[in-house]
């Protein structure tokens, strides 16, 4: 996944979300864009989260990119990538009611 965020100061800090001093996460920066190609084949890598919808197949990535400037507070953007899936062929099932109690049961007042 490729995350590009457009850097308004040239002394900003950005960085993904509790992984400020890790060097393999860290963001290319150039002409005021700040780059990050996180891997979706190892969510570990880089601290992806991912979300698989069982009915549809569907999976979704989430990140958290933190932008800090000088002067103001820091910005956290929350990123997303959806990668649409085949639905599978899930059947549901009816259950009927069924009366677990004897038939002269009589609750105490």
């Amino acid at each position: 996944m490729k995350v590009v965020v457009t850097l308004d100061d040239s002394q900003s800090v950005v960085y993904l979300d509790k992984l400020r001093g890790y060097p393999e996460c860290k963001a290319d920066i150039n002409g005021g864009r700040a780059t990050f190609l996180l891997p979706l084949d190892n969510i570990y890598a880089c601290g992806t989260i991912r979300v698989l919808n069982k009915i549809t197949g569907e999976k979704i990535f989430y990140h958290r990119v933190i932008v800090e400037y000088p002067k103001n507070p820091k910005e956290v953007i929350l990123v997303k990538c959806v990668i649409p899936g085949e639905p599978r062929g899930y059947t549901f099932q009816n259950r009927t009611r069924r009366n677990v109690l004897p038939e002269n049961f009589s609750e105490p007042e």
